[in-house]
């Protein structure tokens, strides 16, 4: 098969956009949340240290 220059890059740009949406789609659907869920959390937490707890 002789495939062309032009019809190579095109298989190649739209391979690398197709990775790409699924990397976003990937990170949207499961990274996203575990961050937004970490900085809800990081406001319950008590900063207060122990040695200065004691008086």
């Amino acid at each position: 098969m002789n495939i062309g220059i032009q019809t190579l890059n095109k298989r190649i740009i739209v391979i690398a956009l197709l990775i790409a949406v699924l990397a976003g789609s990937f990170w949207g659907g499961s990274r996203y949340p575990a961050l937004d869920e970490k900085a809800t959390m990081g406001g319950d937490t008590n900063l207060r240290t122990h040695s200065a707890s004691r008086h």
